[in-house]
Order: structure tokens, then sequence, then C-alpha cells
């Protein structure tokens, strides 16, 4: 089966969510707007929804996509969303999804206001498809998507990663890694894309 995707978002957890403060994170994403941090992309504004729990947290909103400090499902990390792009091949919009959310992972964890405070483990990184017209939670979709993000997590330096997808049908497409031997962090994985 052939199949074109579009929307896909990519978190990574952060590797201790003790001491998250979501507070920081409105002067950081207000900094990256002004100078322009993350390359490719038109930063537009920040939004606040630390009152929604397990919700996107702080978001910075871009032209084309989303970066949030999540805490969706009560799990806290960095979670890119493309929102603005054509139906394409998966395998380049999960290299350029999972590269956008390494940078901006590895800009946190650079941060100097944030002291070293966050780290991120990449051997639990979740991929989701957004759009349920291109990619519908089905064995079907599964069965088309999950080789293509096996080969790419090879290709980056993931070695026998476990993947799981939602049991709800409900939710959107996606696959998390449960387990991993061995995962590159955040540093390897940029050279790697």
């Amino acid at each position: 089966m052939s199949i074109q995707i579009q929307q896909v978002s990519v978190k990574i957890p952060l590797a201790s969510p003790k001491g998250l403060d979501l507070d920081a994170f409105i002067p950081i994403f207000h900094e990256w707007i002004r100078e322009h941090r993350i390359d490719n992309e038109l930063l537009i504004d920040v939004a606040d929804y630390r009152h929604v729990p397990n919700g996107p947290g702080v978001m910075l909103i871009a032209n084309e996509a989303h970066y949030a400090m999540d805490s969706e499902g009560g799990k806290a990390g960095l979670l890119f969303c493309k929102r603005r792009d054509p139906l394409g091949d998966p395998e380049a919009a999960f290299r350029h999804a999972l590269g956008q959310a390494a940078t901006a992972a590895r800009l946190i964890e650079k941060e100097a206001s944030l002291e070293g405070s966050l780290t991120f483990d990449t051997s639990r990184i979740q991929m989701r498809v957004l759009s349920r017209l291109t990619a519908p939670n089905t064995p079907a979709t599964r069965s088309a998507l999950e080789p293509i993000w096996r080969q790419l997590l090879a290709a980056v330096g993931f070695s026998g990663a476990e993947l799981i997808s939602p049991a709800d049908s409900r939710q959107p497409f996606g696959l998390a890694v449960h387990s991993c031997a061995a995962a590159p962090d955040l540093a390897a994985l940029l050279t790697a894309l």
C-alpha cells in the first residue's frame, strides 16, 4: 500500500519531568522569536495553556508548525506538530518532524536560564500523523507506516526499538518507541539526520 501523509507530530519526553517550570518557557520562547533561533521557521507568537490539565502547556506558534512543552497524557516533553504541509512522502515527513523536534529539544537542554535542569529521553520518542484523513488509526496504516518509521529509526542510531500504537482507534495514528536497546542522544540524532 502506497501512502502519502501530512501533519506529522513528534514528541520527545523529558528524562525527568520533576523540576519542569512551564513559567520559564514564556520568556524563552519569546527570545526564540526575537532571535530567530529555529532555522527555516517563521516564529510568530507564544500561547499559554498552562491552565489546561495534561494539555499543551506553553506553545510556540510558527507559521507552519507548533512547538510546545506539552503534558498530554501526564507525560511532559517537547512536542513538534506540523500544521501546514502538502501530502507527501512519509519518510521525508518523519525525518523533518524528528529533526525539528530534536533541534528544539537541544536548544532547551542548552538554555542558559534553565541551568541544565532539563534533559530529554530519546529512547521514548512518539510519532503521530494528525491527519486522520491521510492516516486513519487502522492496522492497514500501521502496516504501511511502521516499516518506514523503523527504517528511519535504524538509520539515525536506534537499535532494537519496540513500537506500540494507541489502543484507542479514535486517537490519531501513532507509533511510540516503547523500549529500545540503544538510542542516540539529541546531538547524535541531529548529526545522523
